[in-house]
């Protein structure tokens, strides 16, 4: 997945949308447990996502948040970006009390998570909404 795909706009408003929470959450002690993604490995951004994340991080923060995106060598301009890292920090910056999970790589692990950007073939699902 690269930067010009139209999937990363969804991928990173998604992870926003998921470390995210509302005051009460926040005001709630407890841990938070950080839900499946893409692997640092495999998720390579352009230098507008990691000027994004660079510009919204606090100072205090900019040299963590910059660690967490490793140029390409294969590439230039283009960066291995760290979601557990950056979710991680922006957790912290509000303080619950423990942030879990991050082990995983939705891209690099076929026999746990369905790709079709990575296998190149749909299968059907589908999704409902009851409302009473």
């Amino acid at each position: 997945m690269t930067s010009t795909s139209p999937a990363v706009p969804r991928v990173l408003s998604y992870w926003l949308r998921r470390i995210r929470r509302t005051r009460t959450e926040l005001l709630c002690p407890g841990p938070r447990r950080l839900p499946p993604a893409i692997g640092p490995a495999a998720f390579e951004v352009g230098t507008e996502v990691r000027a994004a994340f660079l510009q919204a991080a606090r100072t205090p923060q900019r040299a963590q948040t910059d660690a967490c995106f490793v140029p390409s060598e294969a590439r230039p301009g283009h960066y291995f970006a760290d979601l557990y890292a950056l979710a991680r920090l922006r957790l912290a910056a509000l303080g619950p009390e423990g942030v879990f999970g991050g082990g995983f790589c939705t891209f690099a692990e076929h026999d746990r998570f369905f790709s079709y950007r990575r296998d190149g073939r749909t299968g059907r699902m589908a999704s409902v909404i009851l409302l009473q």
